[in-house]
């Protein structure tokens, strides 16, 4: 693979385009030329700068090693091609995307013909609620504007799945236990059974394997047993949970699984949606027949192989199993740190999170103004505040909880994060919440 100065495969990954275009203008560029360049270098090699922690995992995760090789080496080899044409480069990029659908399927017991490879994990989700309620035929459903579907969810799960649930039928909301923040499993079941008695069809059952924001492992095995029970479809969002929930019971039976490439440390810009064998998808991207009509547009070959490459080692014996034990291992002194300072704690529902999430609700402070500083300082983590880079998000899960959003910070680790990590955030987080309680008091 050809090498440029003293990189090679992150740096190709990173700069591909900034070096060929040097190239063909007859400039020479060297990587210490180039601070802009070197500082995407270092965010795609999972460490960051040099001087900053990163504890957003929860949100994305740098990309692997793994991903970068994978990535790089087809760009090193100059492999490309349109994947749908029968010639020699097509076909090469095609044995890719074949090989990286097989490896998606493994990991969660499913079989390769059920993938359907899609943008992002948000659209997995909307694909998986749109052709659950448009198979669905409901006379009698009350109050249903129309007929459309009953798609049943809770104010925690994803704004996709909420959103979703508002485009494609009428949904309506699970209650959530606060202490627990999950769903009410009882309540869910007498739901399904007025529907039945009053002979509604429910188009669709949505579920987490965990919260996304507030991080708890939801009992989406009893809800799939529940809804096998009612004959009902059910949808798993695993979008935050793989690679970070042991999913001993394999999931080739769930009707909708969606998953997202990002958060398990391959790249933005690819999920996918593993359906059921006797599900027929309808596109809501149509265009071209790829992905077996599936979902059209031309593949993101490179992000699908990262992905698939990602998959693969996740499916090594006791790969996520050791990986889980150190996530416990890293937050097991900031927990500690946590419960005996005066200026926060834990919430009701921490023996209930997954391995790398830690939620602190600080008292007398807001989040946002402790996030800042911790910024300053070089420390990356996420705010449950409603203020917020994207100004019309939708509204936070954490309110359906009772929760004072302004109040909390989430802490997730990673494959990348060292025990160095957690030390130097404790110590900031300690310095400045101390500072900002002083001042207010």
């Amino acid at each position: 693979m050809p090498i440029v100065g003293e990189f090679s495969r992150v740096f190709i990954v990173t700069s591909y385009l900034i070096f060929s275009s040097s190239e063909s203008s007859g400039q020479s560029r060297q990587p210490d030329d180039a601070p802009g360049v070197m500082l995407k270098l270092h965010m795609v090699t999972g460490h960051g700068r040099s001087d900053r922690i990163y504890l957003d995992y929860a949100s994305t995760s740098p990309p692997r090693d793994v991903a970068v090789n994978a990535v790089a080496d087809l760009l090193g080899e100059k492999q490309f091609g349109d994947p749908s044409r029968n010639y020699y480069e097509a076909m090469l990029i095609r044995e890719h995307i074949e090989r990286a659908r097989e490896s998606v399927a493994d990991l969660i017991g499913a079989k390769a013909r059920n993938v359907v490879f899609t943008s992002s994990g948000t659209e997995a989700i909307n694909l998986a609620i749109y052709n659950a309620a448009r198979y669905v035929d409901t006379h009698t459903l009350p109050n249903s504007n129309g007929g459309r579907s009953v798609i049943l969810c809770t104010e925690l799960d994803h704004s996709s799945i909420r959103l979703g649930a508002e485009l494609w039928g009428v949904p309506y909301h699970v209650p959530v236990n606060p202490e627990t923040a999950q769903p009410d499993i009882g309540i869910l079941r007498e739901m399904l059974a007025d529907y039945k008695r009053n002979k509604v069809a429910v188009a669709l059952v949505n579920c987490q394997v965990i919260n996304h924001e507030s991080g708890t492992l939801q009992p989406f095995r009893e809800i799939i047993d529940i809804c096998r029970e009612f004959e009902t479809p059910v949808h798993v969002d695993a979008c935050n949970a793989i690679g970070y929930e042991l999913l001993e019971e394999k999931l080739q039976d769930v009707d909708y699984v969606s998953m997202t490439a990002h958060k398990l440390g391959a790249f933005s810009g690819i999920g996918a949606l593993i359906v059921k064998g006797n599900i027929r998808i309808k596109p809501i991207i149509v265009g071209a027949a790829q992905e077996r009509m599936r979902r059209a547009g031309m593949e993101n070959y490179l992000g699908i192989h990262a992905f698939g490459t990602v998959c693969r080692q996740m499916s090594e014996d006791s790969f996520i199993a050791s990986e889980l034990t150190r996530y416990r291992e890293l937050l097991k002194p900031l927990r500690l740190f946590v419960e005996q300072s005066p200026y926060m704690e834990l919430l009701p529902f921490d023996d209930n999170m997954a391995s790398n999430y830690l939620l602190i609700s600080l008292n007398n402070v807001k989040a946002e103004a402790v996030l800042i500083g911790l910024d300053k300082e070089g420390i990356s983590v996420h705010s449950g505040s409603s203020c917020s880079s994207e100004p019309f998000s939708p509204p936070s899960g954490f309110s359906a909880l009772g929760i004072d959003v302004d109040s909390i910070l989430r802490i997730s680790v990673g494959w990348a994060t060292r025990e160095k990590d957690i030390k130097v955030f404790t110590s900031k987080l300690e310095e400045i919440t101390s500072n900002m309680s002083a001042f207010l008091n």
